[in-house]
């Protein structure tokens, strides 16, 4: 059951951190030579981005859940709402 006004769930505080992500391929789409580059990468920059995901994991410590905000979506749609008694 969720606390609308303190954004808690039974007590615990779910912390929404956008940074909690990992890193799930490589977009190469702006490199003009892909095997060039694959055998510069060691020593030179090249125009190779990582493609992020959001980290699937929830970290509890205390009374407090650290995850990412589309997780800590899918976790509050999991938690049935309070009936008003």
């Amino acid at each position: 059951m969720m606390n609308p006004f303190t954004g808690s769930i039974m007590g615990v505080q779910i912390v929404e951190d956008p940074n909690m992500k990992e890193v799930v391929g490589e977009d190469w789409s702006k490199v003009r030579s892909p095997a060039r580059a694959r055998r510069r990468r060691r020593k030179h920059r090249q125009n190779i981005l990582p493609l992020y995901a959001p980290l699937k994991q929830f970290y509890h410590v205390g009374n407090r859940i650290f995850c990412h905000p589309a997780m800590a979506a899918h976790l509050r749609a999991a938690i049935p709402e309070r009936r008003a008694a």
